[in-house]
């Protein structure tokens, strides 16, 4: 009966994120059994592969991936290793899983899958951490550890963006600088909990990178809900005000409106890929 109230309560608590996430893909929405299986697969075998070597690197190094202080030295080297090794794994898991996806689309859609793939890292994390610290510890871990890995995933999700949609190039070589400062942030973050352990500092901290990776979210779903080939030209996902083709910002909400993946056609009005050279509507010349 236990283990069904903390498989049950981690989905809950999964599924809130989910919802809080899925609410931005308004314009051409992701197959809602795509994103839980990207999110399972995703989150499993990140999970296993992290795990297994986060294990080994504490075996090794002598180092315990626990609850207890660390000294300085030993704290800065496990979260480092640690920070590194599951934004990377999570990074390279999730371009494995999406780079061919035919209902990758729009550019938001690889922020929504990056980010599904740190949701389902999360709740296989926060399965193991409930069976052994209880469900208040699910409490915390859903305000504190489950943002950071979505949040930090956004981060690197943008660049998967970036290259299916712009410019082409090797994902794993474009990626580096946001799987670095993704995995710098996780390190500090980690850094915190493995130094000052068993102390209300770590949660406020915690809490902190929440409210800070929350925003991040947002404003990168938010924005990247304009550039969709989907949308009429000046549409307002924010509000629905219907602006001027040309308009950089909303005149209702002020959301910016400037189009970073796509073009518009002046003879037929439609929305083209920035790379284009010619409408493939009406094979008009694109300046």
């Amino acid at each position: 009966m236990e283990i069904i109230i903390i498989i049950l309560s981690v989905l809950v608590s999964g599924g809130i994120w989910l919802r809080f996430l899925y609410q931005y893909d308004r314009v051409e929405p992701e197959p809602i059994l795509v994103v839980l299986k990207v999110i399972f697969f995703g989150g499993f075998i990140s999970t296993l592969v992290a795990g297994l070597t986060n294990s080994a690197f504490s075996s090794i190094t002598g180092i315990p991936i626990g609850t207890e202080s660390l000294n300085f030295s030993k704290s800065f080297i496990l979260s480092t290793f640690v920070g590194f090794n599951e934004e990377i794994t999570k990074a390279v898991v999730t371009i494995l899983l999406v780079r061919n996806l035919k209902d990758l689309d729009e550019p938001i859609d690889a922020v929504i899958y990056a980010t599904a793939v740190g949701l389902g890292f999360s709740i296989f994390e926060n399965f193991q951490y409930t069976r052994e610290h209880g469900l208040f510890n699910l409490v915390l871990r859903s305000f504190t550890a489950m943002p950071l890995h979505i949040g930090l995933a956004a981060i690197w999700g943008y660049k998967i963006a970036e290259v299916k949609f712009l410019n082409g190039k090797n994902y794993f070589d474009s990626m580096k600088p946001a799987v670095i400062l993704a995995a710098g942030l996780h390190a500090l973050y980690d850094f915190f909990q493995f130094f000052i352990a068993n102390n209300v500092l770590p949660l406020i901290i915690s809490v902190t990178f929440s409210y800070f990776l929350v925003g991040i979210i947002k404003k990168k779903l938010d924005y990247l809900a304009t550039q969709s080939p989907f949308l009429k030209a000046g549409t307002c996902t924010h509000c629905g005000t219907i602006n001027p083709i040309d308009a950089k910002k909303c005149k209702a909400c002020g959301m910016n409106l400037m189009q970073e993946f796509y073009k518009i056609c002046n003879e037929c009005l439609a929305k083209v890929p920035i790379t284009e050279k010619k409408c493939p509507d009406c094979d008009a010349d694109l300046n």
